[in-house]
């Protein structure tokens, strides 16, 4: 039986000690409630201020049966609310420290600022996608049912050095601004530029406007939910089939294929190459749809194109095509 169910039986039974023995009284030595809870009271707790009035021998022998009974009451509910008390702070001792050390274990993870209904979509996704991340929300009944469903959470203000340290910003890959609020975004973006000027930053704008504040203030992407969601639906409408095709590739598990990025470090075996001569689709089998470099797209590069460093190239294949991509040329993104 569980501790806190057991600590709330104790107290009843306590209770139902002091109603029976001020009833006893009052039945058996014909006593006025005040008298006979007087009295029940001063037994119960033992603490020995003699009796109300005197007893007859009926009442002796009622009260000695109550002083053994509530003995075994009090010391059993004496051990139930320590165990109580003791369990809970080891529990919560132990969560604590549970949570710091899956934390100190997070590399190159996502860190996602608000677990609205945009965050919670964007925790299913990544969920799905099995990606390490770390979730920052500032309500308490908001992250334990993060924690309820296995999801690390932390309770605090993503604005905060403390708490932004503690999700690990220095070791994470990309940052997840979604405030239910545009001023709560700006912050939380300051923030994280200010203590990781290298670190990816997409942020949430409610209102279009303050997308150019959320730039300035360190935002690498800022994205509209709203615009976003009438983008999807009007390509939804004019391209159900492309659509269909792409969430099959990126959001489920029915087909085995991905798309991923990979950027071209100044010390890889790409850099310089072409892709005729590195020949990736005849060595790995891999197609590269696209080459982002210096915030410019190159769609469907032709084979004579050079890859440079700091290129981030949009990668196609099998799942298998992409893990042996990965063994010969470096980590996907």
């Amino acid at each position: 039986m569980p501790k806190s169910k057991n600590a709330l039986n104790s107290l009843i039974l306590v209770l139902l000690v002091v109603v029976l023995g001020t009833a006893g009284f009052m039945v058996i030595e014909g006593w006025p409630l005040l008298d006979a809870l007087y009295m029940t009271i001063i037994t119960v707790s033992t603490i020995g201020y003699g009796e109300t009035h005197s007893l007859s021998d009926t009442g002796r022998i009622f009260d000695i049966l109550l002083i053994v009974v509530s003995i075994s009451v009090v010391a059993y509910g004496v051990t139930n609310l320590v165990g109580f008390i003791v369990e809970g702070k080891l529990n919560s001792y132990f969560k604590v420290k549970r949570m710091e050390k899956a934390l100190l274990g997070l590399k190159d993870h996502y860190i996602i600022c608000g677990a609205g209904r945009t965050g919670h979509a964007i925790i299913e996704e990544f969920q799905g996608a099995k990606v390490p991340f770390v979730v920052i929300e500032k309500s308490e009944e908001v992250v334990e049912q993060l924690k309820e469903k296995h999801v690390l959470a932390i309770c605090g203000d993503s604005a905060s050095d403390e708490i932004l340290n503690l999700a690990g910003i220095s070791r994470a890959k990309r940052i997840i601004v979604v405030h239910s609020t545009d001023s709560e975004n700006l912050f939380a973006v300051l923030s994280c530029r200010q203590l990781n000027p290298d670190i990816y930053i997409v942020a949430r704008a409610l209102d279009k406007v303050n997308e150019p504040k959320l730039m300035k203030c360190g935002a690498n992407v800022t994205l509209s939910t709203s615009e976003i969601g009438g983008h999807r639906l009007a390509s939804i409408a004019l391209n159900p089939s492309i659509n269909s095709f792409l969430d099959v590739v990126q959001r489920t598990n029915k087909m085995d294929a991905s798309i991923v990025e990979f950027i071209v470090t100044p010390s890889c075996s790409l850099k310089g190459k072409n892709q005729k001569e590195a020949n990736i689709r005849g060595s790995v089998g891999v197609t590269i749809l696209g080459i982002l470099r210096n915030k410019e797209y190159i769609f469907n590069p032709g084979p004579e194109i050079p890859l440079e460093a700091e290129d981030t190239l949009l990668l196609f294949g099998t799942n298998e095509q992409i893990k042996k991509f990965k063994q010969v040329y470096g980590t996907a993104m």
